[in-house]
């Protein structure tokens, strides 16, 4: 009896050892496993502080080129010293640009250039975005034509365009007489919207506000309406510059021409129209058939920084201003993240070496 007693007593101790390693064993392996999350999420955290902190290395850099380079037809020139001849006053004067290209110029056409750390930025000229409160005051049919040939590429149909148009139209102007196919305050109320803001938009994204538009769901896919379009220039657009997608909806210029025009001016920029026709092969003149076209820099510049890894993409939209009369060299207009899209996750960099970066 003893003896069975002692085995009995010898088995519950066994077992009860067996039990205690089980949960030691997995108590270690909870601890093991946090202690890896931890110093990973630790490593994670001061990777993503050094990414803000080269972020914002990076604007300034581009800030103070963007301030103080000349322009050209190229882009912004990257001279490591101020050229004796460079005069701060004049340069952003149309009649003191140079013509004559060094090839090392930061193009803003809003291609990526690599950055400090891990960083990208891009720069791109809003003279090369289509001006929305263009077709918001002006209701011509030439000033029309850009924007339904915009909404035509994003596959809207027919029927809807002139809708939004005059939705869009009447959301902006200071009168509750709505448009034929428009829409005022008393159209929002049935809907329970929030009414128009009877003034020129603050933000291309804006007009995701106004009734229908927010139905056109290929304008939001990527944010490329936000990408291609600005409400800060409203001169000649620049063929240097200007997207694909904002070339061939102009008048003339189909997706074959758009295409030409791109390769061509990556080789070499466009100083005239003669350089734009003799380039391609095209007489452009007869082509545009009235629209204006410029081949410089404005400027309203639209930064764009991201970092790889990264889920958003910074862009800081700026307009230059050496000759204000508060003696400030830039003016951020406002500063904006978007989720980060295809484009900005090919990281397919342009060879350049740009002083302080």
């Amino acid at each position: 009896m003893k003896e069975t007693e002692y085995k009995l007593n010898i088995g519950f101790v066994l077992l009860t050892v067996l039990w205690l390693l089980a949960i030691i064993s997995i108590v270690a392996s909870i601890f093991a496993k946090w202690t890896y999350e931890s110093i990973e999420n630790a490593k994670k955290n001061r990777d993503n502080m050094q990414n803000l902190i080269d972020l914002h290395s990076t604007q300034a850099v581009v800030l103070y080129l963007l301030s103080t380079q000349q322009r050209n037809i190229a882009g912004i020139t990257t001279y490591q010293k101020k050229p004796e001849n460079l005069n701060l006053n004049d340069q952003f004067d149309i009649g003191s640009f140079n013509l004559n290209t060094t090839g090392t110029e930061v193009r803003v056409d809003d291609r990526a250039y690599k950055g400090k750390g891990s960083i990208y930025f891009s720069l791109q000229d809003k003279a090369g975005l289509y001006n929305l409160n263009i077709a918001s005051f002006d209701e011509s049919e030439l000033a029309r034509r850009p924007i339904r040939r915009i909404l035509a590429n994003f596959t809207i149909p027919l029927e809807s365009r002139n809708g939004l148009l005059d939705k869009l139209q009447d959301y902006i102007d200071d009168d509750d007489n709505h448009r034929i196919n428009g829409a005022e305050k008393y159209h929002y109320k049935k809907k329970s919207l929030p009414p128009p803001a009877n003034r020129r938009l603050f933000h291309p994204m804006e007009v995701y506000n106004i009734m229908d538009w927010d139905n056109q769901k290929y304008l939001w896919q990527n944010n490329l309406w936000g990408q291609l379009t600005t409400i800060s220039f409203s001169g000649a657009l620049n063929i240097n510059t200007a997207p694909l997608f904002i070339l061939k909806s102009f008048e003339g210029i189909d997706t074959e021409i758009a295409q030409k025009i791109i390769t061509s001016r990556n080789k070499s920029p466009f100083s005239s129209m003669d350089s734009l026709s003799a380039l391609i092969g095209i007489n452009m003149a007869d082509i545009l058939n009235g629209t204006s076209v410029g081949f410089y820099p404005s400027r309203f510049i639209r930064i764009s920084l991201w970092y790889q890894g990264g889920n958003f993409v910074r862009q800081i939209h700026i307009k230059i201003t050496p000759t204000s009369n508060k003696k400030q060299p830039w003016y951020i207009a406002y500063t904006n993240d978007i989720p980060m899209t295809e484009k900005y996750k090919q990281n397919t960099v342009s060879p350049l070496h740009i002083p302080h970066l």
